[in-house]
């Protein structure tokens, strides 16, 4: 059961590792926002994808029961507060960041993930924790005893090592991405040599310059065609966007065929008063 602990430990690690990884890629958040009024029991948008309150819930107990299991106490309000945001990050990273690993094609496929946990070069997180503590020597026969007697955990137990593998693959992956991007941001020889030259290279220059204050409107003449010529051409430059939204609803008031019949009928009734 050692090794049940020191997974619960590195659960930890592995996700805080994840979000370091990522933390370049996302957007700062303020909080969650919840959105009132809608029927989807919707709490946030993350794009175009609605996150509805149940998926948030669901992941937020997940996470908090993690926790729970690593520190043998019940979560208190302030670490569930805290838990909430990383949770909402946590869903950034996979509307965001995911979208763009499954378009990249970067994944770890299920022989990639053995060799990660039971290869001859395992993770780094899963020789620590199958590291005999007095001996400090990594033993790859208890990862096999383990993952062979997994069946007969309980069922936390499972769920541990399930969050431990999932940890570990997306970190996997962030570094995929991470890698890509680096390998992607390549400056040629003629590129840094040209760099180098504008960052270093001087000139001395001579020139002239005329105010336009200096000009007397006077002497100046623009044509009303010379105007609607320039508007033409630059009018695309000053457009604006409406700054007022405004709705309303139009009623329509009209008599019906009773009312006219009864305005007529009136008519008729009083025409004679102002007969006299």
């Amino acid at each position: 059961m050692a090794v049940i602990g020191k997974i619960r430990e590195k659960s930890s690690l592995v996700l805080i590792i994840v979000g370091v990884a990522m933390l370049a890629f996302l957007l700062p958040t303020d909080g969650i926002r919840n959105l009132f009024g809608g029927a989807d029991n919707t709490i946030g948008e993350i794009g175009d994808i609605k996150i509805s309150g149940q998926e948030f819930d669901q992941k937020l107990e997940t996470a908090i029961s993690l926790w729970e299991a690593q520190n043998k106490t019940s979560a208190t309000n302030e670490v569930r507060d805290s838990y909430k945001e990383q949770v909402w990050n946590d869903l950034i990273r996979e509307v965001v960041l995911e979208s763009q690993f499954k378009e990249l094609g970067i994944a770890v496929s299920p022989e990639e993930l053995f060799d990660m946990v039971q290869g001859s070069d395992p993770h780094p997180q899963v020789k620590q924790a199958f590291t005999d503590p007095n001996t400090g020597i990594f033993n790859p026969s208890q990862v096999l005893q383990f993952l062979k007697s997994l069946e007969t955990m309980p069922a936390e137990n499972k769920n541990q090592w399930l969050q431990f593998e999932d940890g570990i693959e997306k970190e996997r992956i962030a570094t995929k991405y991470n890698n890509l991007l680096t390998k992607g941001m390549y400056a040629t020889t003629s590129m840094q040599k040209r760099t180098y030259v504008d960052q270093t290279e001087n000139r001395t220059i001579k020139f002239v310059a005329k105010r336009y204050v200096s000009i007397n409107d006077s002497t100046i003449t623009v044509t009303a065609e010379e105007l609607q010529a320039y508007y033409n051409e630059h009018k695309n430059e000053y457009q604006q966007e409406a700054s007022r939204e405004i709705e309303y609803v139009k009623f329509e008031v009209t008599p019906s065929v009773a009312d006219i019949a009864e305005a007529k009928k009136w008519i008729e009734e009083t025409a004679g008063e102002f007969k006299t």
